[in-house]
């Protein structure tokens, strides 16, 4: 049976989370994906949750997901991990809310792209002064 502290987490997602199982995507995703609790989240890695949502959605008998979707729960496993690993205690649901959930993708957006600098995608050195030769 899906919790209601996951679901109202997957809710502030932008997943549905009302009305019969048989109808209700967040009901549905955490019976398929076996995510029962917040703390489940710290099993996966943001890069698995496209995964999981496609495959998720390839399924004949459950609501589909919309992947703006899927990137909000990428946001929602970041924010887990980000939790443990600072030790702030509790994923807590009352703790995520929209207002989180930009914090976080934000946080995000940063570290994605400082890697990217930091392998040379965009990384500018500046001028090669060559004035001098080789001596």
């Amino acid at each position: 049976m899906a919790t209601a502290a996951i679901c109202s987490m997957f809710a502030v997602c932008g997943m549905v989370n009302v009305g019969a199982a048989a109808a209700n995507p967040a009901a549905q995703f955490v019976a398929t994906t076996g995510i029962r609790t917040p703390e489940d989240l710290l099993n996966f890695t943001e890069t698995d949750m496209v995964s999981i949502v496609k495959a998720y959605n390839r399924k004949d008998d459950v609501v589909s997901i919309p992947m703006l979707v899927g990137k909000n729960l990428e946001a929602l496993i970041y924010y887990a991990k980000y939790r443990w690993h600072r030790q702030l205690g509790e994923i807590l649901p009352a703790d995520w809310t929209p207002e989180e959930m930009g914090r976080i993708k934000d946080i995000m957006k940063q570290i994605k792209a400082a890697k990217a600098d930091r392998i040379g995608e965009n990384m500018d050195p500046g001028p090669i002064d060559v004035s001098g030769g080789i001596s």
